[in-house]
């Protein structure tokens, strides 16, 4: 299956955070082990680790993914969907500093994973919108092609940090002869966790609007919660009996 692939960072990351981001940070008032929400607010400010930072492509610690305006012009003369840019600050080993990479904001939807892929939810926290899932099992289900949006790039639910894109980005980037990155066909993955998918609300890692858009639309919220308070109704009739 080699319609969809993963977008990630060759075997190494390249830069480190130059400085502190800062963080919007809510804690769970029930439980320790949970935040809330945690979404970085500040535009990435990053220090190239080695090289001549002659590459297109840039990868950060947490998989953020920096694209030179060259290439971000190609993307857009290709047609190219499902993507914004946010400014970004890159340091070079030499000393020079550039504003010429934007970091890449995937805003694509894939909708929910399919019950197929065996992803299902778990846990989920009454104080917070922290929520747990089963690890996927079969990576080639992950995709339900009725809720895709049909945009190149794009995500999944509960996988807010995997890049999803189409055969038409691979084959661009490719053609472009861009190096640093890795395009994984969906049924090349393994399992990523073995401790299953803990992830927070939408918002922490779209855009404010395009997470209200898609939370309403395919009804995260609305799903999450209904099945938090089943589970939390039937814990209460366990303890009546």
């Amino acid at each position: 299956m080699d319609r969809f692939f993963n977008l990630v960072p060759p075997a190494f990351y390249q830069a480190d955070y130059t400085r502190e981001a800062k963080l919007r940070i809510s804690r769970c008032p029930f439980s320790d082990d949970h935040l809330a929400s945690l979404r970085r607010l500040s535009n990435l400010d990053i220090s190239l680790k080695s090289g001549k930072g002659d590459e297109t492509m840039l990868w950060c610690l947490q998989h953020e993914c920096l694209v030179h305006q060259s290439l971000i012009a190609e993307f857009e003369r290709q047609g190219l969907t499902g993507f914004r840019v946010r400014p970004a600050t890159i340091r070079f080993p030499d000393g020079r500093v550039s504003k010429d990479y934007k970091e890449l904001v995937v805003v694509g939807c894939g909708g929910t994973a399919t019950p197929e892929s065996g992803v299902r939810l778990v846990e989920g926290c009454p104080g917070c919108q922290f929520v747990r899932y089963t690890n996927v099992t079969y990576w080639p289900a992950l995709v339900d092609l009725k809720q895709w949006t049909g945009e190149d790039f794009f995500k999944v639910w509960p996988l807010p940090n995997f890049i999803l894109v189409t055969k038409h980005v691979v084959s661009l980037l490719r053609s472009l002869r861009v190096k640093c990155y890795s395009a994984r066909r969906l049924d090349e993955l393994r399992g990523e966790w073995d401790f299953g998918i803990g992830v927070g609300p939408l918002s922490d890692v779209m855009p404010s609007d395009v997470a209200r858009k898609y939370g309403r639309s395919l009804g995260l919220d609305r799903h999450v919660h209904s099945k938090i308070e089943a589970q939390g109704r039937k814990g209460q009739k366990r303890g009546k009996t």
